[in-house]
Parts: structure tokens; sequence; C-alpha cells
């Protein structure tokens, strides 16, 4: 029996130091696989973020007072209707029952949004729309502290707001560098969607520069697939340093939720219009005194520009900073203060966020030469556009075209509100022609074709006579006041 018992507790012992052994290796593989496995790594930094940047986010309560008839169907109750029953019979009914002239009886309606302090002072960022005309303002922490929100200043041109609650030591987030944003770039969206405080979550940077979407004036947005729904307007765009990046702005749907699409506005340029906001409580825009229009491989062709971007120049107010620089209606801006120019966007931005009264290099593309210009910046407010100064009855028809021209006249400059006694005006074209599919306007006056200046319709036949073979004309002309270059192709 003794001789039985000693590989029996050698065994014991075998399987007790095995365990301990695997134990230990698995305690140690979990250390280093938290330590090397990026999806742990990324895991952790968004949970450390999240911990840092909540306690600033803030909840934004308001209140609107709205007016509707006492007497009838108010809108709002019909587009209660209209939502949950489009094809009813109080849908078809309602605008009759409602009655214009009747008194207006006071509502009260509640909206909501989000924000996030930048400032140890109790400064937040926010959108406009989320406080515009709001009578009360509550601004709600994450610690469930409450105050109440005085509106500093707001941008509706770019949808931002700045609020202010009174105290001190309350938690912030630092500004980024959104220049410095890369498309792929990992970023958080936080806010209060749908009610629900302090909700995070996560995405990438799916372009940047994103503008003509319509939602306001000054648009450079980036765009992300972190999840944005109403009630995350306001809130920040937070980078992997914990930095703010953006002003999460709108979305893109068909439904009213997410769907893979959000904007939100650079802090960059959010910063800008802030400390104006804060400074004077009004945002003060650059002016060049131009009009501009992308540069499409027509135009580039036409201007032997070898390159389809930049703005090109179409018009310039004479009392303009511009024009007064030396630019001149054609030239091709093709770099900003050191900045390129690579969409008609890029120039508008750029200029509007230029201090008024700066002096600012600007390099244009003009016969075929790069030339540098030094522009001081005028004030948007005080833009002003000088009237553009340069008589027969004869007409002239150019069927292949579709085009009829005719010698300016007053009662033709009446006809047309024209504000010029010279000129070839085009009197009529004919429909799906040529010259309709280049989209020239009957009262559109000729300025110039192949940039040579036209003053009569003997310019005109000699230019287009001289080059008949041509498969393409480039032609300047004057659009209700606005002057725009049109290819016209066979």
């Amino acid at each position: 029996m003794h001789g039985q018992k000693v590989p029996f507790y050698g065994f014991l012992l075998l399987v007790i130091f095995s365990l301990v052994f695997a134990i230990d290796k698995t305690v140690e593989a979990d250390n280093v696989s938290s330590k090397t496995n990026p999806y742990l790594t990324l895991s952790n930094t968004f949970v450390d973020i999240a911990e840092r940047v909540t306690p600033a986010v803030v909840h934004i309560q308001v209140t609107k007072e709205i007016q509707a008839p006492s007497i009838g169907h108010p809108d709002i109750f019909d587009d209660f209707f209209r939502d949950f029953f489009p094809h009813s019979p109080f849908e078809r009914r309602s605008p009759h029952l409602r009655k214009k002239d009747s008194p207006q009886k006071k509502y009260k309606q509640e909206g909501m949004g989000s924000g996030v302090i930048v400032s140890a002072g109790g400064y937040i960022l926010s959108n406009n729309h989320v406080v515009q005309e709001a009578s009360e303002i509550t601004v709600t922490l994450k610690d469930k502290r409450t105050f109440k929100g005085k509106v500093i200043g707001t941008d509706p041109k770019t949808d931002l707001a700045v609020l202010k609650i009174e105290g001190s030591d309350f938690p912030y987030v630092s500004l980024g560098d959104s220049d410095q944003l890369k498309v792929g770039e990992w970023v958080l969206a936080i806010g209060n969607p749908f009610g629900l405080s302090q909700t995070v979550t996560s995405g990438i940077i799916s372009a940047k520069g994103r503008a003509n979407v319509g939602i306001v004036d000054y648009e450079d947005f980036i765009q992300t697939d972190a999840a944005i729904n109403p009630g995350n307007s306001g809130g920040p765009l937070i980078n992997l340093r914990g930095e703010i990046v953006g002003v999460n702005t709108a979305i893109l749907s068909k439904s009213g939720g997410y769907q893979g699409i959000g904007f939100s506005i650079p802090v960059n340029m959010a910063n800008k219009i802030m400390q104006q906001l804060i400074d004077t409580g009004t945002v003060q825009r650059g002016w060049l005194g131009v009009q501009i229009r992308e540069v499409s491989p027509e135009l580039a062709e036409a201007f032997n520009f070898p390159k389809n971007q930049g703005a090109l120049v179409e018009d310039l107010s004479k009392e303009g900073p511009a024009y007064k620089a030396g630019l001149r209606s054609g030239d091709i801006i093709v770099s900003f203060n050191g900045k390129p120019v690579d969409s008609v966007n890029t120039l508008r931005n750029l200029v509007a966020g230029t201090s008024v009264g700066v002096k600012t290099a600007i390099v244009v593309f003009r016969d075929g030469k790069y030339q540098t210009f030094y522009v001081q910046i005028g004030d948007l407010s005080q833009a002003a556009w000088g009237r553009l100064s340069t008589n027969t009855n004869e007409e002239e028809t150019f069927n292949e075209w579709g085009l009829n021209l005719q010698e300016l006249t007053p009662q033709l400059a009446e006809k047309y509100n024209i504000d010029r006694d010279l000129g070839v005006v085009i009197s009529s074209i004919k429909p799906e022609s040529l010259a309709a599919q280049a989209l020239l306007q009957e009262g559109d006056i000729i300025l110039a074709i192949n940039h040579k200046p036209i003053q009569g319709l003997d310019d005109i036949k000699k230019e287009m006579s001289e080059d008949k073979d041509k498969e393409a004309f480039l032609f300047k002309v004057l659009t209700k006041g606005r002057v725009r270059y049109v290819i016209l192709k066979k």
C-alpha cells in the first residue's frame, strides 16, 4: 500500500504544478495581448476619451414662443395630422377651416440639442439652429447641474452659436486643428440624440471640404460616418487626442435618422467665429469684390489653363479690393495667401476668414502666365458693387447656333433691365439649339468672344466668320447684372 501512494502523490503534485504554470501563462498572455492587440488598444483609447470629454458635453433645452391662429386649426395640429394621416379628410379640409385674419395665440414649443464647454469660464460652442429664437435656455451638465444659458452671439451663415453659463472651473475640452485631419482618421461624436444624454458614437472621417450641401452660406464640412442623430446638433466631433475637431451640425437622411453621412463644422472655422462673437458679438468677413465660377475642363481649355481647378473671375466691382489691386475679368485665381485654391468654395471660405485690412498675396493665371497681386481685404458688410459702364436696330441671326442677336437700344435696355447703352443683346434663342444647350439666355449681353471685346454686331460677325470652322467659342456674357463665361460648342 505504501509503495502505491508515492506515484499517486507525485501525480497530484504534477497536476497542481501544471495548473499553476497554465494559469501563469494565461495571465501573461492576457497582459501581452492587452499591450499588443490593436483592437484592445483602440477600445481603451475610446474609453479614455469618453471619460475625459463627456463631462464637458452639455444638454441644451430651449423654449420658443410661436404664434398660431386661436380659431380653426393651428399649423402645429395640421402638421401632426399630415404626418400621421397624410390622406385623411382633415388634411384636405384643414386649409379651409383656417382663418388668415384669426387672432394670434402664443404657444410654447420646446427643442433640444447639444453643446460643448470650451473654457473653464463656461463658454459653450453649439449650433445657431439649436438656440435660434429661444426665449429660455437651460444647460444641463453630465453631473445633473443645470444653468441658465445666455446667448453671446450667433452666426446663421455657418450655423454656429456661442453660449455662456455663469460659474467657474467648469470641465472643458481643448480645441484641435481641423486642418490636420486626414480622411480615414478615427473620430468620436458625442451628444444627446433623441434626448438620450451623453451618447458616444465612433466612426471615421469620410471626406473633407464638403460644400454645396445647401445647409448654410459658408460650407466647408467634415463628413463622418460616426452616428449623428437629431439632438446631436452642436455636440463635438473628437479626435483620438481628445480634442474638438468639429461641431456636429447636420445629417444627410431621407428618414430623419442616421444613414451613415453626418456633417461637422471644422473647429478652425468655428474658433475664428467664436472669438469674434465673444469679442464683439458680431462676425466680420473679408471681401474681394469679385464674381467667380468653377473652372470646368472646357473653360480650362478655352483659357489655355493646364488644370481643371481654381476660381475664374467673371466680373469685378470697380470699388472692390481686387479691382484696385489689378485683378481683371478672365483671371483664374490659383492661390490665396499661400494656400491653393481648388474651387470657388475654397476661395470664398479663405476670403471670408481673412481679417479686414490684411494685405494678402493672390496668384492668378493670366495670358499663359502666373502673376501675383497684393490685395488689401475689404469688409463684406461694407461691400459696394459699382455699376458697369462700357444705337441701331439691326438684327443678326446665327441659325447654326440658334442665336438671334441685336444691337442694344434704349428700348431693349429698358425691356431687359440693362444698365448699359452699348453692346449686343441676345434677342431670342431657338429651343433645343446649341445656344440653348449652352445655357445662354434671352437678354444676355455679349461682352467678349474668345477674349476679344464685343462692341457691336460687326465685332461678332467678324469673330464668328473668321473662325467659322471652329468647334467651340468662349462667350463672356452679362446675365441680369452678373458676368459669366459660357462655352458654345458644336
